[in-house]
């Protein structure tokens, strides 16, 4: 799971065609939404929480996940530690 997987989920949910609807949305730039789907840069916490407020998502699974994408090989490990607390037991580990 990463920004643009979750970028992906809000245009489906939300009936969007374009990056720049979404940052109307939130008040952003499209080029920034832009830069989130290109992993250019990733976007912060509370952006995460807004995109799953549209998505009608989890805040907490996303923030992880994007954190542990984006993070050296040593806090992977950390990440991934949070991520099993946060999730379902039934959900796959992060790899």
């Amino acid at each position: 799971m990463n920004a643009a997987n979750l970028l992906a989920l809000v245009m489906r949910k939300q009936n969007l065609t374009s990056y720049r609807q979404i940052g109307t949305e939130m008040g952003v730039s499209g080029r920034n939404v832009a830069g989130w789907a290109r992993d250019a840069f990733s976007p912060t916490d509370q952006h995460i929480v807004e995109l799953c407020r549209l998505a009608g998502e989890d805040p907490a699974e996303w923030i992880v996940s994007i954190r542990f994408n984006n993070a050296s090989p040593q806090a992977r490990t950390a990440w991934a530690k949070i991520y099993t607390a946060v999730t379902d037991s039934n959900r796959a580990p992060l790899t």
